[in-house]
């Protein structure tokens, strides 16, 4: 995400004001920048996403609207079973599962919320309907905008700019504009939401005993897992320069590999997540909570079972993901190594863990 970045700002600077600038010294800068919102309180960096992620929104229902005032046809081809299964429907499901991914976030800033117990169920269950009435409408619209059939061919003949070329057919040219704008600000936001959940999963892990100690600590001023989040400042520049050195292509290598592997490993946690709430609901459950138990029983399974089926679903489609066999080799050998070497990581609650506030 932070190479493709790189790459859609220094177009939108080239576009407006005929200037190139290397994609890496432009991810250089937004590393920084995503570095010194995450050091400090979470408060800054949501401030930063609520913004963009309202604007964002508010445009995307600006071009539904516009779409349905267009007069087009309102098609169901999409919701064709024919449609639905031809081309590759499998890589096509599995990047749709993408786009659910960071629903976890909820989960992650849990030390933040002052009544976790209620406010998590809430948010994490308002957001995966919220996304996914959003993405299923917003994207059966594009299609109904695009005219039907024509779609795959407009997409396929100008990918980069059939987004904006809509926008500025449907409601009016500026906000095509506003469009080359809004992709490269969500992606920021991206970026930044990435940052901050690792940095909790890291300073999860830090208190836990599983990572250093140092890594679960908290900033006496900021009260924010500042050690943890300048680790992964770190690591990210260690990748994006290390790659640029290596003269990787910033998208079909670094987005297209990085992204597919980081894939794979997600959805392989989230699998593993969901049985281990069985495991856990097994040891401590008690005739208080049956009911309750029994649904959060239910769900777990049938999360983790559908979470498998992508998961074998996404190695399947791998080499597709990340350039090839051979790509897909190395990576699976990557990821199973880290699985292996976490597997013998110890693990142990910290009793004096500190709080985020």
């Amino acid at each position: 995400m932070t190479c493709y970045l790189g790459v859609q700002t220094g177009n939108l600077i080239n576009l407006w004001l005929g200037v190139q600038i290397p994609w890496w010294l432009i991810s250089g800068l937004m590393i920084v920048i995503v570095g010194l919102l995450g050091y400090r309180h979470i408060e800054l960096s949501a401030k930063v996403l609520g913004v963009v992620l309202v604007l964002e929104v508010i445009t995307v229902i600006t071009i539904d609207v516009g779409v349905l005032a267009s007069g087009r046809e309102l098609t169901l081809i999409p919701f064709s079973p024919t449609e639905a299964l031809s081309g590759v429907p499998g890589l096509g499901l599995l990047f749709a599962f993408l786009g659910f991914f960071g629903f976890e976030a909820t989960a992650v800033f849990r030390n933040e919320a002052k009544d976790p117990e209620r406010t998590i169920p809430r948010a994490t269950y308002i957001a995966v309907f919220f996304i996914g009435a959003l993405y299923f409408v917003s994207s059966w619209l594009v299609i109904v905008g695009l005219d039907g059939r024509s779609a795959i061919m407009a997409s396929r003949a100008n990918p980069d700019h059939v987004m904006i070329e809509l926008a500025s057919n449907v409601v009016a040219p500026i906000l095509g504009d506003i469009v080359q704008v809004l992709v490269v600000t969500s992606m920021f936001a991206c970026m930044l939401s990435f940052h901050n959940i690792v940095t909790r999963y890291l300073f999860t892990l830090g208190q836990r005993g599983v990572l250093p100690a140092a890594l679960g600590r908290v900033h006496p001023t900021h009260r924010a897992p500042s050690t943890a989040s300048r680790w992964v400042t770190t690591i990210t520049a260690i990748v994006v320069f290390g790659s640029a050195v290596l003269q990787l292509d910033p998208v079909v290598q670094i987005y297209t590999w990085y992204s597919g592997a980081g894939a794979v490993g997600v959805i392989w946690m989230m699998a593993l997540t969901s049985f281990a709430v069985l495991a856990f609901g097994r040891r401590h459950r008690n005739d208080a909570s049956k009911a309750a138990s029994a649904w959060v029983i239910t769900a777990s399974a049938l999360g983790g079972i559908g979470l498998l089926l992508v998961f074998f679903l996404s190695i399947g489609n791998l080499p597709e993901l990340v350039g090839g066999s051979l790509s897909a080799i190395i990576w699976g050998v990557v990821l199973i190594g880290v699985f292996v070497g976490g597997c013998f990581l110890p693990g142990r609650v910290n009793t004096k863990s500190e709080k985020v506030a």
